[in-house]
């Protein structure tokens, strides 16, 4: 039966801490290897500008990362997805 209009219905659900704590785990490595592939898109990204070698530096524009920053949101507006599609390892 649904509520009526003006009116919130809440629900709590008891489970094992075992079972919330694993939940909460995989959240945490879900995010955690979503900034790491954000982090891999900055750096290719980056990494296009480098023409010749310079030891262990890359050397960018100034505004590489203002560029970077609009590519991803773009990118990303399109296709929230796309980077957890990547099969690319971290």
């Amino acid at each position: 039966m649904a509520p009526a209009p003006g009116i919130v219905q809440i629900g709590v659900s008891m489970e094992p801490a075992v079972e919330i704590l694993a939940k909460e785990g995989s959240k945490m490595g879900a995010r955690t290897d979503f900034a790491k592939r954000v982090g891999m898109d900055l750096f290719r990204f980056m990494e296009s500008f480098q023409t010749q070698q310079m030891g262990n530096h890359i050397v960018v524009p100034e505004n590489a990362l203002d560029r970077w920053f609009i590519k991803f949101t773009e990118k990303f507006k399109r296709d929230p997805d796309f980077l957890t599609r990547q099969p690319e390892q971290l």
